[in-house]
């Protein structure tokens, strides 16, 4: 099956026979926001007024949603503390389990796509546990809270509520199954991922799914029917899951190249420096430039570019260059934590599978 954006039309149709249509829309709806989001689906994709702001309306605030977003792991752990999470003799044995319980569907996706079996497994270990823990919000309810509740990032999750409901139009998840709703351009009759309606779909409180823990407008894109059943489900099955994280890191220009980090055995003081350390994941200064500025590390300062990233630890900071696939695991997660951490583990899973 190819990516649903190539196969959907300029405009994704929902008629009203989809929702109820008793009550008005001063009934349903929360507040003014919710309103203009609404009249927006409407005017830009034809949804129905009254059955979204029915569904939305119906859609109660979770506390305990803005209280976990306020404060993620990597703005308030230092890197040990970070680590401790992920890089535990647990998830390392479960990881080289995973690449040998998989071993020809990931073979296939490395051959595919170039991501190697132990990226792959360290990002689905990170991420649910290797699908363990996929997170138990319902999906709408932690995009309708963040986007309407959430300020400092509301813009950002009422694209992911619309990517959603695009998305639950696409893949005909209930009340979204009336084939002409959706003006698709393949004919046949889409499978919807496991669940038998909108409210079953769960995730993380930041809304997102699946063993690779895909936002909307990932999954939109990037996720992909590996086993080729006519269904992206990225919540069971692992061969979808495995191919639509690797085709993500294809789709964000993985050279699968080494190493990913280089160590920084001196960071002379320099007020230059200093203000660079974890000032961008996007590499920028080639490794001939950071050796210029004194720092003095085990690698050829070639024209490879790279970013300079500091480590909080209790016996004080350690510096690492990160090297273009190590900007590309931050693309999952902007983070340099979190990149450092799916690197180690992949790493550690890499050593025990051979």
């Amino acid at each position: 099956m190819q990516r649903i954006s190539s196969r959907i039309t300029a405009a994704v149709l929902c008629a009203c026979a989809m929702f109820g249509t008793t009550g008005t829309a001063d009934n349903h709806t929360r507040d003014k926001k919710l309103e203009t989001f609404v009249d927006q689906m409407v005017e830009d994709f034809g949804f129905s007024r009254a059955g979204l702001l029915s569904i939305l309306s119906s859609v109660e605030t979770n506390d305990r949603i803005i209280e976990l977003i306020s404060r993620p792991a990597e703005r308030t752990l230092t890197w040990e503390d970070y680590r401790k999470i992920f890089i535990t003799d647990k998830r390392i044995d479960e990881g080289i389990e995973f690449v040998r319980n998989n071993g020809e569907t990931l073979a296939r996706a490395e051959a595919t796509f170039d991501v190697p079996p132990e990226i792959i497994a360290a990002i689905a270990g990170v991420e649910t546990s290797y699908g363990n823990i996929q997170g138990g919000f319902p999906v709408i309810e932690a995009l309708v809270t963040l986007g309407f509740d959430y300020p400092p990032r509301a813009g950002f999750f009422l694209d992911q509520l619309r990517e959603f409901l695009l998305l639950a139009c696409e893949e005909q998840i209930a009340p979204f199954t009336d084939k002409q709703a959706c003006d698709l351009e393949k004919s046949e009759k889409l499978a919807a991922p496991p669940v038998d309606h909108l409210s079953a779909l769960k995730g993380s409180y930041a809304g997102a799914m699946g063993i690779g823990q895909f936002i909307p407008s990932s999954f939109r894109n990037f996720a992909i029917d590996f086993n080729e059943d006519g269904i992206r489900n990225i919540w069971t099955n692992w061969e979808d899951a495995i191919g639509s994280i690797a085709n993500y890191f294809a789709a964000h220009a993985w050279r699968n190249e080494n190493p990913r980090m280089i160590r920084v055995d001196t960071l002379p003081p320099s007020q230059r420096l200093s203000s660079l350390i974890n000032s961008t994941l996007i590499p920028e200064q080639t490794l001939a430039q950071w050796n210029q500025m004194g720092l003095v590390f085990s690698a050829d300062p070639d024209e490879r570019k790279a970013t300079l990233h500091g480590f909080e630890t209790h016996r004080g900071k350690h510096y690492y260059l990160g090297l273009h696939d190590f900007y590309v695991i931050t693309r999952y997660n902007h983070s340099h934590m979190y990149a450092r951490v799916v690197h180690e583990l992949a790493e550690l899973i890499l050593q025990g599978a051979n």
